[in-house]
């Protein structure tokens, strides 16, 4: 049974451990695995697809999320959606009873958690960011092991067993074809080529700021641009309105990709994105420089300091979202890519960070402690 938040952050590593969980069980004549999530309901249809594609049953419960700021919603969430979704989650643990669960944390994954240490099902924790978020640090009494992403997040989970991992990502991110990318993209060439992600909900001050500037940025790069559903839908007749006038042929706008993110990772010369843990892996095992935009407000504010950890090993620059100026960040894009000194020392430092093995490390983990 696999749980958490029902976004790309945590479906994408779940889906890197199924199929690493499918790979080594083989190797152990382990066969017939099923699985579940169980977790919030998934709204979105991508999501929920890609999960079912996978050959993972999906249900859900009510979860209570705790706001970091006085709302009346906590009162409701705390008071009748968490003991709503644990008496679910009871209910449909036991009737899918699975041999172990493995989480990835955020609050939808608390009833699940709890209902499995009721039945006494063995329960693996992952956590992602370099500071633990409060579901898992909660959860963490009834766990046998909690994975980390980054080292030093250990320091969150006094007296519990811990190992570092890294974060799991997919195994064929790193194998995209350029011949490929160049034909899907339509890559006009001659320039280098900006790849820019805002996370699986788009960001909408990074979106904004690249409209704004993308005249002067289309002056000296090429761009593919991951916007979210919900900026694209309206994309199209704002860049008729802005820029009816100029070329935008080297603008290159998705709302999100999925097979095709290994591509646009091949063709790239250098990434811009906020910096979740998962992205951050992502960037990191296909070695490509990057500039990190860390989401201000972000829980516990794990953004900024997974931005920071990464930005030591030499592998990224981090601008803060205030300071994003378009003198300062051409500057430092420029910068990255035409110092072939910097360019390679990042490109080093990015395959050093790189634990592309995480998900078949995760793997055996959970076979190892599977309830027998």
């Amino acid at each position: 049974m696999l749980t958490g938040g029902g976004t790309g952050g945590h479906i994408f590593p779940l889906l890197a451990v199924v199929q690493e969980l499918k790979r080594v069980a083989k190797t152990k004549g382990i066969v017939n695995l099923e699985f579940v999530f169980a977790g919030p309901k998934i709204n979105d249809k991508l999501w929920l697809g890609i999960l079912q594609k996978a050959g993972v049953k999906v249900v859900s419960v009510n979860a209570g999320k705790l706001r970091r700021y006085s709302s009346w919603q906590n009162f409701v969430d705390l008071a009748i959606k968490t003991p709503l979704g644990i008496l679910e989650a009871l209910w449909k643990v036991f009737w899918n009873m699975p041999d172990i669960v493995f989480s990835k944390g955020g609050y939808g994954s608390v009833p699940i958690i709890i209902a499995a240490s009721i039945y006494r099902v063995p329960i693996i924790i992952h956590e992602s960011d370099s500071v633990a978020g409060l579901a898992n640090k909660k959860a963490a009494k009834y766990a046998k092991l909690i994975a980390l992403g980054f080292p030093g997040a250990e320091n969150d989970f006094p007296n519990r067993e811990t190992v570092t991992t890294g974060v799991p990502v997919r195994t064929d991110i790193a194998a995209g074809s350029k011949e490929i990318a160049h034909q899907f993209f339509r890559i006009k060439g001659g320039k280098p080529i900006i790849l820019i992600i805002g996370g699986s909900q788009g960001a909408e001050a990074i979106n904004d700021f690249i409209l704004n500037n993308l005249e002067e940025l289309l002056r000296y790069f090429e761009i593919i641009h991951l916007t979210g559903g919900k900026k694209f839908e309206t994309l199209g007749a704002e860049l008729k309105a802005r820029f009816g006038h100029i070329d935008t042929g080297g603008y290159h706008p998705y709302p999100f990709l999925v097979e095709e993110l290994k591509e646009a990772y091949a063709i790239c010369d250098i990434v811009v994105a906020r910096s979740s843990a998962t992205v951050i892996s992502e960037i990191a095992a296909v070695a490509k420089p990057s500039i990190l935009i860390p989401l201000p407000g972000a829980a516990q504010d794990h953004q900024r300091i997974n931005a920071y950890n990464y930005a030591k090993t030499g592998a990224a620059i981090v601008m803060e979202q205030p300071n994003l100026a378009t003198h300062l960040f051409i500057d430092a894009l420029r910068e990255s890519l035409e110092n072939k000194k910097l360019n390679e020392s990042m490109i080093q430092a990015a395959k050093k960070f790189s634990k592309i093995d995480a998900a078949e490390k995760i793997a055996e983990i959970i076979l190892e402690n599977l309830k027998t």
